[in-house]
């Protein structure tokens, strides 16, 4: 899935369940992202819940692109249910993983692993890179690029690993998101940016070659993750990220 000639980014907003899926669905959101967040940035949603949520989300939009978080690599309980088709990204940390050697082989071994449980569809995946490698134990963000543009990988997710500690823009200053998406742009890969962004984060986001904005937060009750999706709050991200694209040369 590329987005690469594209003038407005697609929106990505994670939901935990079938009703938020198809809240989502019914806002006109580009990609719909199951992920649990209480159980940390790439937190998998239990097979049941996101079986059954995909069958709410098919009776809504069967044509929903849909994107998986499927927790970390270092963690013995990554696993991927089977489910429909439509799923166009997969997304696996690379937490605690940032002083083993052999970092990247285990992570193309963990993706091997869960595409074997993927059935009716075809996905790719994006690299994860966390800006907070640092509290995260894991690879720094130039190392991640580097992994993307040498492997299979369709690009990469700048992402925040703790939600409670800061925000992409606390990690990663704009300047530097901005070289390092002009790299992976120019060799014909996707840049998706998250962590807690906000409506105010959009009018410098949107000057740099980015596809996909993804959010939680700012689409939730109070900006507060773990709380239910809200349409109004929704809305308005969306309508801000439309304006604002709109006017982008």
């Amino acid at each position: 899935m590329r987005f690469r000639d594209e003038k407005t980014p697609r929106l990505l907003v994670s939901v935990r369940n079938g009703a938020e899926a198809v809240l989502a669905a019914q806002a006109g959101v580009d990609l719909i992202d199951f992920k649990e967040p209480s159980d940390g940035a790439l937190g998998p949603v239990a097979p049941q819940v996101l079986q059954q949520a995909c069958r709410e989300l098919s009776q809504v939009n069967p044509a929903a692109h849909i994107t998986l978080a499927c927790g970390e690599v270092i963690d013995a309980a990554n696993f991927l249910p089977r489910t429909a088709s439509g799923v166009c990204w997969l997304k696996l940390g690379l937490a605690r993983l940032g002083q083993v050697s052999d970092w990247r082989e285990q992570w193309r071994h963990a993706r091997t692993r869960i595409l074997q449980a993927v059935q009716g569809s075809e996905p790719g995946w994006m690299g994860v890179a966390y800006v907070d490698a640092e509290a995260a134990g894991a690879p720094p963000v130039d190392e991640i690029v580097a992994a993307v543009l040498a492997g299979d990988c369709d690009g990469v997710l700048f992402d925040t690993c703790s939600k409670q500690s800061g925000r992409l823009p606390d990690f990663l200053p704009f300047d530097r998101l901005e070289r390092l998406a002009a790299k992976l742009k120019a060799a014909g890969r996707v840049v998706a940016v998250a962590g807690r962004l906000r409506g105010e984060d959009l009018p410098a986001l949107l000057q740099m070659p980015v596809d996909v904005v993804a959010i939680r937060s700012a689409a939730c009750l109070g900006n507060a993750r773990n709380q239910a999706l809200c349409q109004t709050t929704l809305q308005e991200f969306q309508s801000q990220l439309r304006q604002l694209a709109a006017g982008r040369v």
